[in-house]
């Protein structure tokens, strides 16, 4: 039993040292914009064009923590004056940051709050807490020494935890949010 927790221990230390040596720890900063599709056909047109920002930091081994928030314009319905329906969400985020020569492959997790404005909704709209799984690949277009500059996609599944109440009945709001991204990181 001790020599295979030996051996796993020597395993793990020799992984974790090739990860180390291959990743470098760096602050990034970047920006996202792009459109939101509702996952069901009924869903609130609130997703439509979005923008946001994100930052964070990557340790050693290629762990990634930060903060993101992001803004979706919606729609409004045809009525003159009528609101405006939007969604913006803002949380924790956490992933992996690999990266191969100019690639760059971020897959990550992020919850947080997220307001919703909607006709749909009996209130007119909710706070709600939310989680999302998205991967972000990116190509590093600029090398300069301690700073990088890549450019990508990132596509994303985000889920709002509270229902939309239209009175009769009750759905989940939920969209796949795709973005153009740009991210500058310094180390």
């Amino acid at each position: 039993m001790k020599a295979t927790a030996l051996v796993l221990g020597i395993h793990v230390a020799f992984a974790a040292s090739l990860l180390a040596g291959a990743a470098r720890a760096d602050f990034s900063a970047g920006v996202v914009g792009g459109y939101g599709l509702p996952r069901q056909a009924d869903g609130d047109d609130v997703w439509r064009w979005g923008y946001g920002a994100r930052a964070g930091y990557t340790f050693l081994l290629p762990v990634y923590i930060g903060v993101a928030s992001t803004f979706h314009a919606g729609s409004a319905d045809d009525e003159a004056g009528a609101p405006r329906q939007t969604v913006s969400y803002h949380g924790l985020e956490g992933g992996l940051d690999l990266t191969l020569a100019s690639l760059g492959l971020r897959p990550y997790v992020s919850a947080g709050l997220a307001d919703l404005t909607t006709t749909r909704d009996v209130k007119g709209g909710f706070l709600s807490p939310f989680v999302a799984i998205g991967v972000m690949p990116s190509l590093r277009v600029v090398d300069l020494p301690g700073l990088d500059l890549y450019l990508g996609l990132d596509a994303r599944y985000v889920r709002l935890l509270r229902l939309v109440d239209n009175g009769d009945n009750s759905h989940p709001e939920s969209a796949l949010p795709v973005y153009v991204t740009a991210l500058l990181r310094a180390f």
